[in-house]
């Protein structure tokens, strides 16, 4: 290597030197973004205990139907509203499948053959309870009149 090639190298080493040593705490620095802006639009509700459970469990979290079911380790949760309808799904349990009244979609949630996509949900479980993560509403806040919604 004769040294002009040599001068030449020497910014692409010392950028990649640099890129080297601040990549993880840039990553870490990213990540913690991702987490601040995850929990301004999303919000994690318990859901409560479920060990060795092999049903369908329905409930109601800020007014939006959860369909809850486990299938071995796992916790599935999914929005139990149809996503072309708009309308909240009707739950067979002797198919063991979501149908949908309006356009006759189905969600067989056993073998998770579908016709209706239910809309997937994060859970998590901490100390034995199990979560499940929705979005923020501000129309749907806690407090006098919804929040920050102006009275009419």
């Amino acid at each position: 290597m004769n040294r002009s090639q040599f001068l030449k190298l020497i910014p692409y080493s010392f950028f990649e030197t640099i890129k080297g040593i601040y990549a993880p705490l840039l990553e870490d620095e990213v990540n913690a973004m991702k987490e601040a802006v995850s929990s301004v639009y999303y919000a994690w509700y318990p859901i409560g205990e479920y060990e060795g459970q092999n049903e369908v469990d329905i409930k109601y979290i800020r007014q939006i139907p959860i369909a809850i079911y486990k299938q071995g380790d796992y916790m599935h949760a999914r929005k139990a509203i149809c996503p072309h309808c708009h309308v909240m799904l009707h739950y067979i349990q002797a198919e063991n499948r979501f149908l949908c009244l309006y356009c006759d979609r189905a969600f067989t949630w056993a073998s998770e053959e579908k016709t209706c996509s239910m809309s997937p949900l994060a859970t998590k479980k901490i100390n034995g309870e199990w979560y499940v993560r929705l979005e923020r509403d501000a129309y749907a806040r806690d407090g006098v009149n919804g929040g920050n919604r102006p009275t009419p």
